[in-house]
């Protein structure tokens, strides 16, 4: 999976699936 969001947004949120519609892992920094 590729990761999701935009950097410079806060708080960091980095998500990894398959689908980026369906949130499998969620990272918070």
């Amino acid at each position: 999976g590729a990761p999701v969001g935009r950097p410079g947004e806060e708080p960091p949120v980095y998500v990894r699936c398959s689908d980026p519609n369906v949130i499998c892992e969620t990272q918070n920094v």
